[in-house]
């Protein structure tokens, strides 16, 4: 059975919840998890004063339930255990992540999974910008797995030095932008400046749109990536789905970004732009 911490009406001002998560709470009685403060705006009030509590953590698992686009980090720094946010959510979700699982049945907002380092997170609806990248620090994701079911905004695994991103649906300009290492997965089409700045890692844009290709990347041999073999049936253990037609089709290879150490690749399945 979870922890369960339901709304008790709607928030508008931005509010901190991360220190809602199981190492934190798993000792505590419904009183103890009542009276502890979180921060709304500019004041700290109880817990117990915003939700109202059922359940409990004898399987690591909180679940939220209402309207979380106002609240910030959920999901900060988790280290084991579960967290289920029945809703949406704000910036910052799974930022700094160790362990454990993140799942957000609705969208969620800018940074998701922020320098991550490991754990999954999982979005069942669209993400914001630069997935996976804290501004603040300049890093990107560092381990770990985000599984997305719809779209995502700009620059979605900015600077990733490992770990695994998959969208369902279509990204903005800038997918995989200065990355280092790691694998960006893109099921829908992908806006202009795919991987600018890579010096290595792999970007797999595997929609039926064309992708303009950077003239900074080479064009490889057409090729079915053994990597596929491996990250289909991984992304499948998280309930994200992939064809294993993809396993049978030969895919565009391009090597770059020239302009940078120009190690990683991309692979698409339409090649737009240039031969």
């Amino acid at each position: 059975m979870a922890l369960v911490l339901t709304l008790r009406s709607a928030i508008d001002l931005p509010i901190d919840l991360s220190s809602i998560q199981p190492s934190i709470l798993v000792s505590l009685s419904h009183q103890e998890v009542a009276n502890r403060r979180v921060r709304i705006g500019k004041e700290e009030v109880p817990v117990g004063e915003l939700f109202s509590l059922s359940g409990t953590l004898e399987d690591s698992t909180i679940t939220l339930e209402g309207d979380f686009q106002a609240a910030e980090g959920i999901g900060r720094e988790l280290v084991n255990g579960n967290i289920v946010v029945r809703g949406s959510v704000g910036s910052n979700a799974g930022q700094r992540m160790k362990g454990g699982t993140l799942s957000i049945e609705g969208n969620a907002g800018h940074a998701v999974g922020a320098a991550m380092a490991g754990g999954t997170i999982r979005v069942r609806g669209d993400a914001g910008d630069e997935v996976g990248f804290d501004a603040g620090r300049g890093v990107g994701m560092m381990g770990g797995t985000i599984t997305i079911d719809g779209g995502a905004g700009r620059y979605v695994g900015r600077r990733i030095r490992r770990g695994t991103i998959a969208v369902r649906g279509s990204v903005g300009v800038g997918a995989m932008t200065d990355a280092i290492a790691g694998t960006v997965l893109v099921l829908g089409s992908c806006d202009r400046l795919a991987g600018s700045g890579m010096r290595r890692g792999s970007l797999l844009l595997l929609g039926d749109e064309a992708t303009d290709i950077l003239p900074t990347f080479g064009r490889g041999r057409n090729a079915r990536p053994l990597m596929l073999s491996l990250l289909i049936p991984h992304l499948a253990s998280f309930g994200f789905a992939i064809d294993h037609h993809l396993l049978r089709t030969d895919l565009r290879q391009y090597h770059g970004d020239q302009s940078a150490l120009g190690l990683g690749e991309i692979f698409t399945r339409y090649q737009g732009g240039r031969d």
